[in-house]
């Protein structure tokens, strides 16, 4: 036989489950109607590059980064706002040799984005931060 004491203890565990069962079903709707609401599109940050200076912020963004995917993907995103097709006629390479090289799987050589680069008018140069 259960004392009175038990009794509200096992009552007062009853009704805190309950309480943070009906919080926990409250907070998923709130989350799901929020869900519901929230608009996303695709970031494209070639939609960004208009202008020269905006391509030499982005590379140099890059190029201070220094790993090679960032890198190859930010020449990736470069050659792509300004057309593939020109700069494989500038550069004079097969557009398999352009998209191979930029691919994400791909191995751009230091000539490629070099050749890139000129095509697009600008050059790579070194700077040092106290100088």
């Amino acid at each position: 036989m259960r004392t009175r004491t038990e009794e509200i203890t096992i009552s007062d565990h009853l009704g805190l489950l309950a309480a943070a069962a009906w919080i926990f079903v409250k907070r998923r709707q709130e989350i799901e109607l929020t869900r519901a609401r929230l608009k996303t599109s695709l970031y494209e940050s070639m939609q960004y590059l208009k202008t020269k200076k905006d391509i030499v912020s982005y590379l140099d963004a890059a190029l201070e980064d220094g790993d090679h995917a960032v890198i190859r993907h930010a020449f990736n995103v470069v050659a792509q706002s300004r057309g593939i097709a020109p700069l494989e006629r500038n550069l004079g390479s097969r557009r398999r040799d352009m998209s191979s090289a930029l691919e994400a799987s791909g191995k751009l050589k230091l000539t490629t984005a070099l050749k890139i680069l000129h095509s697009l008018g600008l050059r790579l140069q070194t700077k040092h931060p106290n100088l």
